[in-house]
């Protein structure tokens, strides 16, 4: 029953905090899930210290939704800022010239290093000294991300 009602909870703070950022698209993200985040876990320790008092059961329960809320920031903060997961799904779309690449990020600097542990690890290819493109492995991310980024309503970039 406590992992029953973790999960309930967690649910329910996704649930909650997903019809609040529809209806208040301007609001920040992270401190809007903050609060409902905050609310839900106080609603679980009640519910959980009620029913088994201080138990072991009742703490974890408190620890894994706080592990999945955790989570939850982590990935929605990381698909929606992301300049790698940015320059993958525009990969993904069309090959870019390095100037392109220069001129969509502000800080070449910063993308210098992501591209060189991009193509380190095999998620993009050099095609020729100025032109980049998604290989196999990055296509097969820019497809984990696509799913993340469509439940966060997050804008796909041109």
């Amino acid at each position: 029953m406590w992992l029953l009602l973790a999960l309930l909870c967690f649910g329910l703070s996704v649930g909650v905090h997903a019809i609040v950022s529809r209806a208040r698209p301007r609001a920040n993200r992270v401190v809007t899930y903050g609060i409902v985040a905050i609310v839900a876990f106080l609603v679980l320790a009640w519910l959980v210290f009620a029913q088994y008092g201080p138990d072991v059961r009742a703490w974890a329960a408190l620890c894994l939704y706080a592990l999945a809320a955790e989570l939850y920031v982590f990935l929605f903060t990381m698909i929606s800022s992301s300049i790698t997961a940015r320059l993958l799904i525009i990969l993904r779309k069309r090959d870019l010239q390095l100037y392109e690449i220069d001129s969509a990020f502000p800080t070449s600097g910063m993308v210098d290093d992501r591209m060189r542990n991009l193509l380190a690890n095999g998620f993009i290819r050099a095609e020729g000294s100025s032109t980049y493109t998604l290989a196999p492995k990055g296509r097969l991310l820019v497809t984990g991300f696509r799913p993340l980024r469509s439940f966060f309503r997050r804008k796909q970039p041109t």
